[in-house]
């Protein structure tokens, strides 16, 4: 079975508290640790010390702390600028090793002045404390999208390389039109790059190649459409461009790990 690179994912199994809080003067804490549970932390105003692995790091007014399970830290207030933060404790699971990966590489502070990450803080905030019908499935769904655009400025270096945009429009070019095959000197001219070096950088950005992608995109449309009981399988072998029903079903296979005549 061919699989994906970087597909990042997890389950949020529960959000434990989403909770504002005003420190009083000189507030602290002292090596608290917790071995369950994950926390995310907005400053919203003041300032606070924080101690990681015998660092001090001041923590000011839009940083963002990461703290992973079994990370302990100290903390202490200013006597003259009481702290003030959104603090989300959560659980996760079900990681891959890339998820894995990228969530280690988060490093305990983040400064994002003005991102959009910080409204998901006061959104889920407001929706934990006022609890309308549905909010814990509303907070998941806000928690979900501030995750995603954690991995997203974990993963920037790739997505702003010097081809990012035109390798992004050959990607929906492809997603857009399953039922075509383009060749890779086809795909080099929609971006003035020649084949072999086309070739180059769209693997270091998709971890495929060009004709391994468009295999991966057309197959797992494919079994989306098998799943709709809706279609025989020479019929979605012709939606995704491929005329040979055997040649599908031994693509179809290799990509998705089981034959289509399996799929349920």
């Amino acid at each position: 079975m061919i699989s994906v690179q970087n597909t990042y994912d997890f389950s949020i199994d529960e959000i434990l508290s989403a909770v504002f809080i005003e420190t009083q003067r000189n507030w602290k804490l002292s090596n608290l640790c917790f071995m369950d549970r994950w926390i995310l932390t907005y400053s919203v105003d003041g300032q606070v010390t924080y101690t990681f692995d015998n660092q001090y790091k001041t923590i000011k007014k839009g940083d963002i702390l990461f703290i992973p399970p079994g990370k302990s830290r100290s903390a202490t207030t200013s006597s003259f600028s009481p702290w003030k933060f959104i603090v989300i404790k959560f659980r996760l699971s079900n990681m891959n090793d890339e998820t894995k990966a990228i969530l280690d590489s988060i490093p305990n502070i983040l400064q994002l002045p003005n991102h959009p990450v910080i409204q998901g803080f006061k959104e889920i905030e407001l929706s934990w404390r006022t609890k309308k019908p549905g909010y814990t499935l509303k907070c998941k769904g806000l928690l979900y999208s501030i995750m995603y655009q954690l991995f997203c400025e974990m993963t920037r270096d790739m997505e702003h390389s010097k081809y990012s945009k035109l390798l992004s429009n050959v990607l929906s070019v492809i997603g857009n039109n399953v039922h075509e095959n383009y060749s890779v000197q086809a795909l080099s001219e929609m971006v003035g790059l020649s084949p072999s070096y086309f070739r180059t950088i769209f693997k270091q950005y998709t971890g495929f190649s060009p004709i391994q992608y468009q295999n991966y995109i057309k197959m797992h449309h494919a079994y989306d459409l098998l799943t709709c009981e809706h279609y025989t399988i020479s019929e979605v072998a012709d939606q995704v461009g491929i005329n040979d029903e055997f040649y599908f079903s031994r693509l179809f296979k290799q990509v998705i790990g089981t034959p289509p005549s399996q799929v349920t």
